[in-house]
This record gives structure tokens, sequence and C-alpha cells, in this order.
């Protein structure tokens, strides 16, 4: 049975869910005089998903499976990119997608100016829809933080590694060098002077790349989560300092020993 051309759906926030994640989008459907189904997916700045370069084949196939399960053919798909989702600092773009007769992905070009008169006469609507519920970030509530801290208040380890290399490092130096570097500047991760020997630099990086860690449970003691052979190789070296990640609350006031805010929670 032939299907009059025209608007047949109207979603303002469609999931999307795909190899590259899942995200929101507003999606029209339509059915043009020639005969065509077309997809026009609307990307708004709020709306978290892959860009159409690189999944223009999922947003296909997702568009096809859930507006146009009984067509023997995949639907035109045209995005209409607003905000920071156009090129160029422009307010809108509109573009289509190009796919070779066997379903390969060959690009994207701007929309043809018939086809966007097709559009307008079919009733696309090119705004970000009423129903358009921006994604946005929960709001920060914890910070982690490096401090340091006494190697006497860290807890003993399960220890299952060969301690011999580890006690071939001078931790203390380690342990100075990671707070000098971590103290100056704004950078994160720090860099390291030039001149520190290889496997010094190693040591001090690794209190940013793996941070020795602590699990805290209620009614259960402390216990490592990272870290217990670099603490153990410390409590070994007569060293009084390490180095730990930690999580406070965002207004409170920063921990004992805090030297640097390393992530947003």
């Amino acid at each position: 049975m032939d299907i009059a051309p025209g608007r047949r759906a109207d979603v303002h926030m469609w999931v999307t869910s795909h190899q590259y994640g899942s995200g929101t989008a507003r999606i029209q459907t339509f059915r043009d005089r020639e005969g065509r189904d077309i997809a026009l997916i609307t990307l708004r700045d709020g709306d978290v998903d892959a860009s159409p370069d690189v999944a223009a084949a999922e947003y296909r196939s997702a568009a096809w499976r859930e507006f146009f399960s009984d067509a023997h053919h995949p639907p035109v798909v045209i995005f209409n990119l607003l905000g920071s989702k156009a090129a160029f600092d422009a307010e809108r773009e509109v573009i289509i997608t190009e796919f070779d007769t066997d379903g390969r992905y060959l690009g994207l070009t701007d929309i043809s100016q018939h086809d966007l008169i097709v559009l307008n006469q079919l009733g696309a609507e090119w705004d970000e829809g009423i129903g358009f519920v921006p994604l946005q970030d929960p709001p920060v509530t914890h910070l982690e933080v490096l401090r340091k801290v006494a190697v006497c208040e860290l807890p003993e380890g399960d220890l299952f590694r060969d301690m011999n290399k580890f006690m071939a490092v001078d931790w203390a130096a380690a342990v100075s060098l990671a707070a000098e570097c971590l103290s100056s500047g704004s950078k994160f991760p720090p860099d390291l002077p030039a001149h520190v020997p290889r496997d010094l630099a190693k040591a001090a990086q690794s209190f940013w790349r793996k941070p020795i860690r602590l699990i805290v449970e209620p009614d259960e003691p402390p216990r490592f989560g990272n870290g217990q052979h670099r603490a153990e190789a410390l409590r070994r070296q007569n060293a009084t300092v390490a180095i730990m990640l930690d999580t406070r609350l965002v207004d409170s006031e920063p921990l004992p020993g805090e030297i640097r805010i390393v992530k947003e929670l």
C-alpha cells in the first residue's frame, strides 16, 4: 500500500545507542512525493553523542530499525547541526549522508536546495524542539586530592610481589620529588626535571599515575586499594612521609597535607 507523503514522526528526545555509546537527538521522519523515506536528525548543544561523521551508519541503522522497519531500503539521513555542533562557528549546518549501493559510508555533503525545499514543504522544523532537555553534568560534590600522609598512619599490606625491586628505589627521594612537582604550577600531570634519573622519575610519577589509595568501609579497618608495596618499601627504608590519593567534600577545608586537587567527582 502506498504511503502518503508527509511527516511520520517527531521525537524530541530520541535516545540513541550504538557501538560509540549512547546519547540523545531530535528525529523527524518523512516520506516525500518521490517515495523516499527521510530521517532529519537534529543535534543540539546538550546532546551527547558521536558526531555524524563518526557514526553516520549507526544513526541510519537506528532510524531504519525504529521508524522504517517495514521499508526495504534505509532512509535518507540528513543532519541538522545546531550551535557548537555546526562547523566554522555557524549557527546551523545541514548536511546529508552519502552511502554507496553496498551501504558503505562515503561522507557528508551540504544539503541540496532541492532537498531543503522538500523538507520545508513536508513540515520540517529546524529548532531544538520544545521537549528538549539538555543533558547536564551532575553537580560536583567531591574532590579527589593527593596529600602527604605519615607512613606510620598507613595500614599493613597483604604483600604478594617481590619486594627486592621496590627496595632498589629511594622512595623518600621519590616522595620529595613528587611533592615538589605537584606543588609547582597548574599543569597536571606535572613535568619532571630533565636531569632526574629514570628510576627516580618513574617512582615519583607513580604517586599520581597509580597513587597509593586506601579503601575505608564502615566498621572495617582501612586496607589498601593500591600501592601497598610502595608503602612497605617506604616503611622498610624508614621514610616518614608518603603521598596518597584521598577524597573530600568540595566545600570542605583541605585535608591535612593536601598538595593537589586532581579530579572533580
